[in-house]
């Protein structure tokens, strides 16, 4: 928190002498000391108000001690009225606004996957906390999307995702970038629950939300897979990253993740950069940071959402990556970052 100051200009008053030049009239003026949290022209909440009378002739400024204690009070209230000191609490009204909002968002997203939960349907997005459904995971393994493929006399069967993240907003990332839209970002085995196992799941935050997707569509992208196992393939560095993908389907096992990573690597140094981002999240759930920076900056002058995306959200755990200086190189070549 910063701090900063706002004076109120209050008027005179003509019942005091100058010690200097016996002027009798001084010019009110109250400083108001305040708190504030990003922007300066937006005060969170004021921490201190004081009162400095000037000579309206010599501008020789008056010890406060030496006012009669009642004029004191009456000169300070004058001048801190109830509605000049409001808006001094304009940053502090603000955050309740949107805490108050962030609270009702969070509360109609609760009613929603409470409803999900008892109504299934068919591709429903399950954003999981995986690591509270099983506990042999790695350290990095926590969270993982899941999508409902059938629903049949009270079963719900689930089907994972083949990465799995530290942090809970990757998951929004994978919808966001079109991941799930391959049939192969999930794994084939089916997982079923009851209804009141799932109830139970998300009473226990394992089940972060469920998300529905809209005419098959979430988060502006298309997320219900469509594509043909016998695609044909423009590149070779296409068909090296469906590799890795396939590779990932069961990437519990050793080597299907060591030739996630060398398919993955093919597809990169081909210059794919989906390829790029999904070898960057690989390094990024390994701890290597700086392997993963490096690739996503190979996708993003690419012009790959995601891959910006993840550029910034991990650069600061980085030493030596500068945010700001990655923002200016897009700008520099087209893509207008700074609302990221």
């Amino acid at each position: 928190m910063e701090y900063s100051y706002y004076t109120l200009h209050g008027g005179q008053v003509d019942n005091l002498a100058c010690e200097h030049c016996n002027f009798d009239k001084f010019n009110i003026k109250g400083k108001v000391k305040y708190a504030f949290l990003f922007l300066e022209s937006i005060p969170f909440i004021p921490l201190k108000k004081k009162i400095i009378l000037s000579c309206a002739k010599c501008q020789n400024i008056l010890n406060n001690s030496a006012i009669d204690s009642g004029l004191y009070k009456s000169i300070k209230k004058n001048t801190f009225k109830f509605y000049f000191i409001l808006p001094m609490y304009t940053g502090l009204f603000l955050s309740i606004l949107a805490l108050a909002y962030w609270q009702y968002v969070n509360h109609q997203e609760n009613l929603l996957t409470q409803a999900h939960i008892q109504s299934p349907r068919k591709n429903d997005f399950y954003f999981i906390n995986y690591h509270k459904i099983n506990k042999n995971t790695r350290p990095n393994q926590h969270y993982r999307l899941g999508k409902v493929v059938s629903v049949n006399d009270g079963l719900v069967s689930l089907i994972y995702g083949g990465f799995t993240y530290t942090k809970s907003s990757s998951l929004v990332r994978d919808v966001q970038g079109g991941m799930t839209y391959d049939a192969r970002y999930f794994n084939a085995d089916e997982h079923s629950f009851t209804i009141e196992q799932l109830q139970n799941l998300y009473n226990d935050d394992a089940i972060l939300a469920i998300k529905r997707p809209v005419n098959n569509r979430l988060y502006g992208n298309v997320v219900i897979d469509s594509i043909s196992i016998n695609k044909s393939y423009r590149s070779l560095a296409e068909m090296y990253n469906d590799k890795g993908l396939a590779f990932m389907t069961y990437s519990y096992i050793e080597s299907n993740l060591d030739n996630a990573y060398k398919y993955f690597l093919k597809s990169s140094e081909s210059g794919f950069s989906k390829g790029q981002v999904n070898l960057s999240k690989l390094y990024l759930g390994a701890g290597e940071v700086d392997k993963a920076l490096y690739w996503l900056d190979k996708a993003a002058v690419q012009g790959n959402f995601v891959a910006i995306k993840l550029y910034i959200e991990n650069c600061k755990a980085e030493n030596g990556c500068d945010k700001t200086m990655f923002i200016n190189k897009l700008k520099d070549i087209g893509y207008d970052v700074s609302s990221d």
